[in-house]
């Protein structure tokens, strides 16, 4: 069985919209990878020792949703990750991941690290078209393309369900 570390933009977080997209990605791996045992890992909050062991253990990594990606992730970033978290490996792939605000280019502390974190040999999914130039930036060695995992929630599919039974006086 293959071992998977999702990047929990949710926990730690008081944003229901990472909420909501992290249900949406668990749907998309579940029906993707069916035969994968799923860890879970924060992004919000700085890695401990057993977050490291997890992701150096798993065979990838997915980080989901949220603009969690930096030009300075030396200062205050969304997606936790100190130096030594990039001998994890360059295993993690972005799926609906967004770029943090308008910013300049990646210095160079940010380029190094991603380097060393995310996955080379595939397609990132990211949000929007700023994200994946941003991606791309020389020095980067990731492609990626604009596009997010499906929420599956409707304004018909949201609403609780009708009470069908007469509640006791």
């Amino acid at each position: 069985m293959r071992r998977l570390v999702i990047l929990d933009t949710a926990v730690a977080s008081t944003n229901l919209g990472d909420q909501i997209i992290m249900e949406a990605v668990r749907a998309e791996l579940a029906e993707l990878l069916p035969d994968t045992f799923a860890f879970s890992v924060a992004t919000h909050d700085w890695m401990g020792a057993k977050s490291r062991s997890l992701m150096r253990r798993s065979d990838l990594a997915i980080v989901g949703g949220s603009n969690l990606l930096s030009s300075r992730m030396w200062f205050r970033p969304l997606w936790k990750l100190r130096p030594w978290d990039a001998g994890i490996g360059a295993k993690t792939v972005l799926m609906g991941a967004g770029w943090y605000q308008f910013q300049p280019d990646p210095d160079a502390y940010t380029r190094w690290l991603y380097r060393r974190v995310l996955a080379t040999d595939v397609l990132h999914s990211v949000r929007d078209g700023y994200s994946s130039v941003n991606c791309a930036k020389p020095g980067s060695r990731t492609s990626s393309t604009p596009a997010a995992p499906r929420s599956g929630v409707s304004v018909q599919n949201a609403a609780p369900p009708s009470p069908r039974i007469k509640a006791a006086a």
